[in-house]
């Protein structure tokens, strides 16, 4: 892939951050991204109200780069600031980031450049990352795609603006997994390409996920009412796995059962179903070991085209 004349740096792309009372990660994060080697870029931060000293240091660095812009949000979430941001963008392209990650430098450069490169083609660019632990050291490389049809993490993506809108952003009404839900209404729009740069590094040791099980339950339901019937049966039946050992592990042995009745058995193997019935056993490692030997599986298979998926 050739590289971007960084003289002839004439589309604007805007950076999404929002933030909620982590105003010293929040100074690593903004540092990461006022070094792009890709200058042309408006940083749209939306404050989601906190109480610390966000607005100081967002004032600091206004003072130190005028293409950093601040919204003040009320308080209503992430995505509702996401999506205060999304709108108030002025780029062709948005990259969206979180407040406790990294760029690397080069981000802007590689993902716009996929597009450039495509002939502007492409409009959805997914690229790698990096996980490390606070003290920095590097816990994984993930330079490759796992072979499901859903692909979150937004922080890695890198979209053209009028199609964030067009599908009008974030769903705020949708419980948990507001990422996965609208990767499913971009998808119908796009054209994606998975690009295995790594761009980006989370800290800390597991991608944050939602730890209320009532929340995580309610948002798979609502993401299979709305996009079941477009999943592969392979898919479809990992988010009801989920759904029965959140029910096992809560002894209700009623959704359980309730639960695997909506399997597609059809697409089953036989460890699908030695995993699902680990709940009953009480055997949750077993599912930890299982996740362990997939996810070098997926490492060593290197799928790195989406339309293989």
């Amino acid at each position: 892939m050739s590289r971007i004349n960084l003289d002839q740096q004439s589309i604007l792309v805007s950076f999404v951050i929002p933030t909620h009372n982590r105003a010293e990660l929040l100074r690593r994060c903004l540092d990461s991204v006022i070094s792009q080697t890709y200058k042309n870029l408006e940083i749209i931060v939306v404050n989601d109200n906190s109480t610390d000293n966000t607005d100081k240091v967002l004032e600091s660095y206004k003072r130190k780069d005028d293409r950093i812009v601040t919204i003040n949000n009320k308080g209503t979430g992430g995505n509702a600031a996401r999506n205060t941001g999304i709108f108030a963008a002025k780029g062709e392209y948005i990259a969206l980031m979180d407040d406790d990650d990294t760029c690397m430098p080069n981000r802007v450069e590689k993902q716009l450049g996929a597009v450039v490169n495509s002939n502007f083609k492409y409009d959805f660019i997914i690229s790698g990352y990096e996980m490390r632990k606070p003290d920095g050291t590097l816990v994984k490389t993930v330079d490759y795609l796992k072979p499901m049809q859903s692909i979150g993490l937004t922080i890695r993506w890198f979209v053209k603006t009028s199609l964030l809108k067009k599908v009008k952003g974030f769903d705020i009404e949708q419980p948990s997994l507001q990422e996965v839900e609208l990767f499913w209404r971009l998808k119908e729009a796009s054209k994606i390409y998975f690009d295995p740069s790594i761009v980006v590094t989370i800290r800390g040791a597991e991608i944050s996920i939602t730890k209320d099980s009532d929340k995580m339950k309610k948002g798979i339901e609502r993401l299979l009412d709305l996009h079941g019937s477009k999943m592969s049966k392979k898919e479809y039946n990992n988010w009801i796995r989920s759904l029965c050992g959140q029910a096992a592990k809560k002894k209700d042995w009623k959704l359980f059962f309730s639960e695997l009745k909506r399997l597609k058995f059809s697409s089953l193997k036989l460890l699908d179903l030695l995993l699902i019935f680990s709940g009953i056993l009480h055997s949750f490692n077993i599912y930890k070991i299982y996740r362990r030997i997939l996810d070098q599986s997926y490492k060593n298979k290197k799928i790195r085209d989406y339309k293989l998926l």
